[in-house]
């Protein structure tokens, strides 16, 4: 009766470790007046790229997946729709559908927050091949914006240390 009592116990931590693994819901989406230098993976989303930046970065933030699917039809731009796809995926845990959306895009769109988010799917989905430092390095130096600067610090951060 002890041995299946371990086997049990074995199997249920495993199973709690798994699905602990799954969820990536430290992004949250911002737009520049919502900006704080907190620790969080803040993804900017700026009126330069939508006007309606504020209203869908609420809808992402609230896990809204149908008014999240009534904006990107709205959208014009498909890089705006891939953008929004990948953020969904992004914090749905499914790494390698964000990562497939984003590598579409060219990485110095959305002022190189591109670059940002296919490092954090690299890191994520644990490709040991990529210098992900390196990665995020690109992003950081690729933009002139201050705080993208900052949201490149900080997800570099969350890799590191996994904060």
């Amino acid at each position: 009766m002890h041995f299946y009592k371990k086997i049990i116990l074995l199997l249920v931590g495993a199973t709690v470790l798994s699905f602990s693994g799954c969820v990536t819901s430290s992004y949250k989406v911002i737009s520049e007046s919502e900006y704080a230098n907190n620790d969080f993976k803040y993804i900017l989303l700026r009126e330069q790229y939508t006007i309606r930046a504020v209203a869908i970065s609420q809808v992402i933030n609230a896990s809204d997946w149908v008014g999240l699917d009534a904006e990107i039809r709205m959208a014009a731009d498909v890089d705006l729709k891939n953008l929004l796809k990948s953020i969904r995926f992004l914090k749905d845990g499914q790494t390698a559908e964000a990562y497939r959306l984003l590598a579409r895009m060219d990485e110095n769109n959305f002022d190189c927050q591109v670059k940002i988010l296919k490092a954090d799917c690299l890191s994520l989905l644990r490709v040991d091949s990529v210098d992900i430092r390196k990665k995020y390095q690109y992003a950081f130096d690729c933009t002139a914006n201050p705080i993208i600067k900052n949201i490149a610090k900080t997800h570099y951060r969350f890799h590191q240390y996994g904060r």
